[in-house]
């Protein structure tokens, strides 16, 4: 038998659907969403014979609980992923698995969608779709498909082909739609909506990084897939993760990306729009 933070619980926190107390009758599960804290969902498991009660006033007090639960109770930090569900790209048969997180429902992992594929050994337009594998140099789509670097990190866009690659009922997240995701991940300090700049300047949201990363809690798998750019040459690979986003309030030539790479949050920056970056398709 299983409740949820709305059956068994009192004294709701506005705004973050987290309650200050909650009860877990033996042999139930008690599912405690977990807004604004560094972890999706945690689930207390109670095997015990008595009924045990799970304090849940802040996200300091919800990690407590991991590791001071009674004897036979156990507590396990969610996913994310809707558990089976995926969703499968009618224009070429990719898979994708979903992940919820928060109030969006994301897929877990790099678009992969080729209709053409382009070589980075000639300066591209910003006006028209250019599409990428990492470290392949040719113009054949079954060619690139074959190799490993497409089957891990899916397509490199740029800006432009990124504005139209996502499938039917999926689209380029806004700026702000990829705020909403970093800063219902962000345990404490600053996550700025503005931030940008060289240096630290870009950094925030820690350790919304680490949870979007593979192996992170919330199941969104980012890989760091790297970037290609002219004059040709693919980089970052297993160093960063590049991100597009819809904005375009950079300036000519220039739109707003998030980054990932070995720091526990997520930078926030203005990269030229020609160069080849990673897609997540976020549900409409």
């Amino acid at each position: 038998q299983s409740t949820n933070a709305q059956t068994g619980c009192s004294g709701q926190i506005t705004g973050t659907n987290r309650y200050s107390i909650c009860r877990v009758n033996a042999g139930e599960t008690l599912f405690i969403p977990t807004q604004g804290c560094s972890v999706p969902s945690i689930q207390v498991n109670n095997n015990s014979s008595k009924d045990i009660f799970v304090p849940t006033n802040d996200c300091a007090e919800l990690s407590s609980v991991i590791v001071h639960l009674p004897t036979n109770t156990s507590a396990t930090i969610s996913s994310g992923l809707i558990s089976g569900e995926t969703f499968t790209d009618p224009r070429d048969g990719q898979v994708y698995p979903i992940v919820e997180i928060g109030s969006q429902v994301w897929m877990a992992k790099n678009l992969a969608y080729l209709p053409s594929v382009t070589s980075p050994g000639f300066q591209p337009s910003p006006d028209n779709p250019y599409y990428y594998v990492y470290d392949y140099y040719g113009t054949d789509v079954d060619e690139a498909k074959a190799t490993a670097n497409y089957a891990t990190h899916g397509v490199l866009y740029n800006w432009f082909a990124a504005t139209t690659a996502c499938p039917s009922g999926w689209h380029l997240p806004s700026d702000a739609e990829l705020h909403i995701l970093e800063s219902y991940l962000t345990a404490t300090g600053s996550c700025d909506a503005n931030r940008a700049g060289a240096g630290n300047l870009g950094w925030g949201c820690s350790p919304a990084g680490t949870l979007l990363k593979s192996g992170g809690a919330t199941g969104f798998n980012a890989l760091l897939s790297g970037f290609v750019e002219y004059p040709p040459a693919y980089e970052g690979l297993g160093g960063g993760a590049y991100y597009w986003s819809t904005e375009s309030s950079c300036g000519s030539g220039y739109k707003y990306i998030r980054g990932l790479g070995n720091e526990t949050g997520v930078y926030r920056y203005c990269a030229k729009d020609d160069i080849g970056a990673s897609v997540r398709c976020l549900r409409d």
